[in-house]
């Protein structure tokens, strides 16, 4: 397979698109997206030559993709993804004003909002010009606009895996350097994560089971599951294959409530994992992001919650100040102190997957371990909340992007080259 690079004259062909952090923030912020929507058919519309034409509505359908997608109309929304990329699979996002822009190109799949690593958000409003470049294993890749770096951008899930394997040999002769391996990404997933990390000391982590429904249905014990570690016992937490975000998530006590739940369901395939109890000794649960880029451990956020179940934006962080005061002090202290207690565990993690930027969500247990709830390169991380309530939050997420761009840096060979604002 040959790889056709573009000449630096070509580049300007390519659509550009304002993407998700643009209009993530939009939404962040509670306004209307519908005038951006208006925006885009009317420049759809005045597109008046062939060429222009093309490349106007490529960029229009990409941006209303994203929109649909943030507004809840997913399907529309991947209509629009699947019309322009019948006639455009390389996207342009951010033109810096400087003159020796870092170049970046992003593999990246066709799909929902969370099948790519949200790279968006780490380079924006930096000197970092981004290619999303959408990898279709039946078709032959597009040229490659030339650039310093590039970073495998699609995540574990169900298609994406398909997509990684088809990526392994083109990665392997790929003429720039490469962030994250395909190889190495599926060790992420829900269902070898345990197998890759288990061992590993002053770790916690539940092994997960996949589980036809049939098969579910049919129990007359948990214990007739067969799984890689030791036997399953109620409670037990069960999800459908591929969701996330807590989508379908249940904590199941028993036999007849595990056989109800998937009677409910519509789902064909679930995964089942134990259950830990990680409550503190105030009553209360704690869920910590944590971002490892090049093998260093950096804070995202702290959501704390009454329920085991915990996401930020429903973990009430924001009409409560002393749960913002004790994640402020999580951060601050984050080197010194939680870093520092899982400063092992955290580098053979980063050892064993070989990622050079991935997330996990974890917690601590009663006896102090690292309690993994998963791992992942698509976790989203920005620096979109509000300075007024979140002031320490910002001086984080800015060291974050600074390290991302740093890496960028010294796998393109360019240390001279200016870090993010």
């Amino acid at each position: 397979m040959n790889l056709s690079i573009f000449n630096e004259s070509d580049v300007n062909i390519v659509p550009s698109v304002n993407g998700l952090a643009y209009y993530g923030k939009i939404s962040f912020d509670s306004r209307d997206l519908n005038p951006y929507v208006g925006d885009l058919a009317s420049a759809i519309a005045r597109a008046n030559t062939p060429e222009c034409w093309a490349s106007t509505t490529c960029s229009a359908l990409m941006d209303m993709c994203i929109i649909d997608q943030i507004c809840g109309n997913q399907d529309r929304g991947l209509q629009h993804q699947l019309q322009a990329l019948e006639a455009c699979r390389i996207y342009k996002i951010n033109t810096p004003p400087v003159d020796r822009p870092l170049r970046m190109v992003g593999l990246v799949t066709s799909g929902k909002i969370n099948a790519n690593t949200p790279v968006e958000f780490l380079v924006q409003n930096s000197d970092v010009t981004l290619y999303l470049v959408y990898v279709d294993p039946s078709r032959p890749l597009p040229p490659i606009p030339e650039h310093d770096v590039a970073m495998v951008m699609v995540s574990d899930c169900e298609e994406g895996r398909i997509v990684l394997k088809y990526l392994e040999s083109i990665i392997a002769m790929w003429p720039r350097p490469v962030i994250n391996a395909p190889a190495n990404v599926p060790k992420v997933g829900r269902e070898l994560l345990y197998g890759e990390l288990v061992g590993i000391k002053n770790l916690n982590i539940p092994s997960t089971t996949r589980c036809s429904r049939a098969r579910l249905l049919g129990l007359n014990s948990i214990d007739e599951i067969e799984t890689n570690t030791d036997e399953l016992a109620f409670p037990i937490i069960i999800r459908p294959v591929d969701s996330h975000a807590g989508f379908g998530l249940h904590k199941i006590d028993g036999i007849q409530e595990l056989a109800q739940y998937v009677q409910d369901r519509p789902e064909l395939e679930f995964y089942i994992s134990r259950f830990v109890e990680y409550k503190n000794a105030d009553g209360l649960y704690r869920k910590f992001r944590v971002i490892v880029i090049d093998g260093k451990a950096y804070p995202c956020h702290l959501a704390i919650s009454t329920h085991w179940m915990i996401h930020y934006v429903n973990a009430g962080m924001v009409d409560d100040a002393v749960k913002r005061s004790e994640e402020q002090k999580w951060m601050d202290a984050f080197e010194t102190e939680f870093c520092k207690r899982h400063a092992n565990a955290i580098a053979a993690i980063a050892q064993t997957l070989g990622l050079e930027y991935f997330g996990i969500d974890c917690a601590e247990t009663e006896t102090g371990d690292l309690l993994i709830f998963e791992a992942c390169t698509s976790l989203v991380v920005h620096d979109m909340d509000p300075p007024a309530m979140f002031p320490y939050k910002s001086h984080h997420m800015q060291l974050l992007f600074a390290a991302f761009r740093s890496l960028l840096n010294k796998r393109a060979g360019t240390p001279g080259l200016a870090t993010a604002v």
